[in-house]
């Protein structure tokens, strides 16, 4: 992670944490603790050789935490922050690539789509920006384009939708557990450049999260 990125990161995880305890005494709050997972994703280099390039990208791991305002019975909105762990390019079946991360700051919005108190199924909308960084390796890769290797990466939108089911696994007095899965689509914009060109990177991902709520 660059310095710049723990910069901004560090502030924005006291925010959040700030956020769940100025709350924490109101029964409205679900916070999600997540093991998240990305098993198929591609990775779209624009401009590379003057056309673009699809690339496939190694099975990784995601972890991350979303804290939700409870409106309704029906409608929740928070804001969440995950943390892709480092994964492999997987260009032309190579393991050698080099490697990425993004890790995406967002707002959400979830939608029940049933009051059965015990088993929920649910929409999740998530939209916000991520961060981009790579390895040296990964920056390499781009010594045979005209301006040579990428001398900077940038983020850019993130956007995530899925559907999911939520468990209840105790109900106490002051707090309730439930365990989630849900399953769906992400994006991830952000780019690079060097001294000639700049090269918009998307990457794109089935995405499949695990998670224990914690409503308070």
């Amino acid at each position: 992670m660059s310095k710049k990125t723990i910069l901004i990161f560090f502030p924005l995880l006291f925010l959040l944490f700030s956020s769940v305890s100025a709350f924490a005494v109101i029964p409205k709050i679900r916070i999600r603790t997540i093991a998240g997972m990305e098993p198929v994703s591609l990775m779209s280099v624009k401009n590379w050789e003057n056309s673009s390039s699809r690339w496939n990208c190694a099975y990784g791991f995601t972890p991350g935490i979303e804290v939700f305002y409870i409106f309704s019975k029906n409608i929740e909105a928070g804001i969440g922050f995950k943390y892709q762990l480092n994964r492999k390019v997987l260009k032309d079946g190579s393991s050698d690539n080099g490697s990425f991360s993004y890790m995406p700051l967002f707002a959400a919005v979830r939608f029940s789509l049933s009051e059965d108190k015990t088993l929920k199924p649910y929409l999740l909308i998530k939209v916000g920006y991520n961060f981009f960084n790579t390895d040296s390796s990964f920056r390499e890769e781009w010594s045979s384009q005209s301006g040579g290797p990428l001398t900077s990466v940038y983020g850019g939108l993130y956007g995530a939708a899925s559907l999911g089911i939520s468990i209840r696994i105790t109900d106490r007095p002051g707090w309730i557990l439930r365990y989630t899965m849900d399953a769906g689509y992400s994006f991830h914009g952000g780019g690079g450049s060097n001294s000639m060109q700049s090269y918009p990177i998307n990457y794109q991902a089935m995405s499949a999260d695990f998670s224990l709520d914690w409503m308070l």
